[in-house]
């Protein structure tokens, strides 16, 4: 077992005494790296991310986890609203709806099926690694996993030796458009994430703010592009595109030139938005709400 993985175990027992103390000026990623790891180092920020993706991809794999159940991702008998989910044929390639490298072109380049579980499935994720290899689908998955997270919860060591950048393709939506994704299976999604975070001590107010941003980033229609990885700038998001998906009714177009809005105007600002729907997820015995603080148009 890796040394980081046996020094965060032993540390999950006492965490749950500083989850509530976290400054306002450390972001999450850096706090529990070191309420976790104890050396806020570059390696540990990437560990704590492999972590928390790898436990919500496959559930449950490490102890203790503070008795907060995660089915995984790719449980196939996921439930969400009391609707049945099951995304694991988007990741074993039964669902031929992969994007064809990186051409967007339903005629010339349409969907194709790809196993993105080609690198030993659970078994190298439950060991706290990617896959058993470097250069296959599931490896550039789970690595761009961990790196995209790694900026959502604002990794201070992102970008240095020992937390590569992001290398996938910047726009979320290119990378799903295929999917045709519903609300319920972006909400299981999105509610794995906030029960892999729960399991490891991470307070219910930081899991907020991680599922007000992923509910605001991905789950309407029409949404404007946004920044989310600096380098790659504003780009568009949303993977909520089924004919069940609400939309956001914003006015702008890429080609004709209208201004686009930031991230920030979705996840910080709510005296723009009104109309709030409250999100939520099963935490142990617990329902804690998830508000998007995004105007449901």
């Amino acid at each position: 077992m890796p040394r980081n993985l046996i020094v965060c175990l032993s540390a999950l027992a006492t965490i749950g005494s500083v989850v509530a103390q976290r400054p306002a000026n450390t972001s999450i990623c850096d706090y529990y790296t070191t309420a976790l790891l104890t050396d806020n180092s570059a390696a540990n920020q990437y560990t704590l991310l492999t972590l928390l993706v790898n436990t919500a991809v496959i559930g449950n794999y490490t102890e203790p986890s503070n008795g907060v159940l995660v089915p995984g991702i790719l449980n196939p008998n996921g439930v969400y609203n009391g609707t049945a989910v099951n995304l694991l044929p988007y990741f074993n390639g039964c669902d031929i709806s992969t994007n064809n490298d990186t051409v967007f072109n339903l005629t010339t380049n349409p969907p194709i099926s790809q196993n993105f579980l080609d690198g030993g499935g659970a078994v190298p994720l439950m060991h706290n690694l990617p896959a058993n290899d470097t250069t296959s689908n599931q490896y550039f998955l789970l690595t761009h996993l961990y790196q995209y997270f790694g900026v959502l919860l604002g990794c201070s060591k992102y970008n240095t030796a020992g937390f590569p950048a992001y290398g996938g393709v910047g726009s979320m939506y290119r990378v799903h458009q295929y999917m045709a994704l519903d609300p319920n299976e972006i909400g299981y999604f999105i509610t794995q994430v906030g029960l892999s975070a729960a399991s490891f001590g991470v307070a219910s107010s930081d899991i907020n703010a991680v599922a007000n941003a992923l509910f605001s980033l991905f789950s309407y229609k029409c949404s404007p592009p946004v920044t989310v990885v600096p380098a790659q700038g504003k780009v568009l998001d949303s993977i909520c595109v089924d004919s069940e998906s609400r939309h956001r009714e914003f006015l702008f177009d890429q080609l004709n030139g209208f201004d686009v809005v930031d991230l920030s105007v979705f996840i910080s600002d709510s005296n723009q938005l009104n109309d709030i729907e409250p999100h939520h997820v099963l935490l142990s015995d617990n329902l804690v709400s998830f508000s998007d603080q995004d105007k449901d148009q």
